[in-house]
């Protein structure tokens, strides 16, 4: 049944003033670029909060959109209900169990990475996720991008962001799985959403294949880690793509674009990620375009442009 278009209105008007009362209670301030690009200026913990408050609207949305498409809401209730139940022993079995306030921390390695989606599947939880719009399958303290930065000096470097650079030990979630880059060269124990929020941003796809460097540097303290140019072990790089949940998602919308035969310029060492491809940001082609990684997608634009819209 569709919704009338007064309907349609009455939840885009709801949608906008849900949005407007997230902006009002922070102290974000708004600017439009000549482009039409809007900029939120303001705090870091201020910018957080209204990532997060946006997230969830965006979770609440997309709940109610599957149920309102529903033809049966009474079964579709206990299916819910089910999942939830399911979501939650998965939850506890998983969760690694610690507690700071008594100085225990979650170790190395302890959150089973590749068991956790091995279950998502099983149980049916992941492909529910999939039908629901993209709902997240698992509580919150199962993502990076709910974690919130330590803003902690560990081994040189500020955790400043939802993904750590190089190997940090406060870089973890309440559930015990990290966001850094070791979990993904040598420990196992990333967040099921690593490869969407952190391969890119920390540059992972630069990072090479290679057993006998991986072998070495997994005896490496964090300080010598962060220091070296780090290596992954086949075995390692398998795991985490076979583990990581959006991980299939990215590369099939990647290889179905018809950007990403564009023939491209190699003359520059890469610096940069896009889904799995490295590039070089400053690498201008034939055209005087440079390469832009839009939604996993690298395609090439005039300088300082943003990304086409959809």
């Amino acid at each position: 049944m569709n919704l009338s278009h007064g309907a349609i209105q009455l939840k885009a008007f709801i949608f906008l003033v849900v949005v407007a009362q997230v902006f009002v209670s922070s102290e974000v301030t708004r600017e439009i670029t000549d482009h039409g690009i809007t900029l939120l200026k303001g705090t870091q913990d201020e910018l957080d909060k209204i990532k997060n408050d946006l997230e969830s609207l965006r979770d609440t949305l997309a709940y109610s959109e599957r149920k309102r498409r529903s033809p049966n809401p009474a079964q579709d209730g206990l299916k819910d209900f089910i999942m939830f139940q399911i979501a939650k022993a998965i939850d506890e079995e998983y969760a690694v169990k610690f507690d700071e306030n008594n100085g225990v921390f979650p170790a190395r390695g302890e959150y089973r990475m590749a068991e956790v989606d091995l279950k998502l599947i099983t149980t049916g939880l992941k492909k529910q996720a999939e039908e629901d719009y993209g709902a997240l399958p698992l509580p919150r303290s199962h993502y990076c991008r709910y974690r919130n930065p330590t803003e902690n000096v560990v081994n040189g470097i500020l955790d400043d962001k939802n993904c750590c650079e190089g190997e940090n030990k406060q870089c973890y979630t309440e559930a015990g799985c990290f966001c850094d880059e070791s979990c993904y060269t040598k420990y196992g124990d990333c967040c099921t959403d690593h490869f969407v929020q952190c391969y890119q941003q920390l540059k992972l796809c630069l990072i090479k294949v290679d057993d006998d460097k991986a072998a070495l540097e997994q005896k490496e303290a964090a300080s010598k880690y962060n220091g070296n140019k780090q290596h992954i072990s086949n075995n390692l790089k398998t795991r985490y793509e076979g583990a990581q949940v959006e991980f299939q998602d990215v590369m099939q919308q990647r290889a179905s674009n018809a950007f990403h035969n564009q023939p491209r310029p190699t003359d520059l060492a890469p610096n940069e990620c896009c889904a799995q491809k490295p590039y070089n940001s400053h690498n201008e082609n034939a055209d005087g375009h440079y390469p832009k990684c839009c939604s996993g997608n690298l395609i090439y634009v005039d300088e300082g442009l943003p990304c086409p819209q959809d």
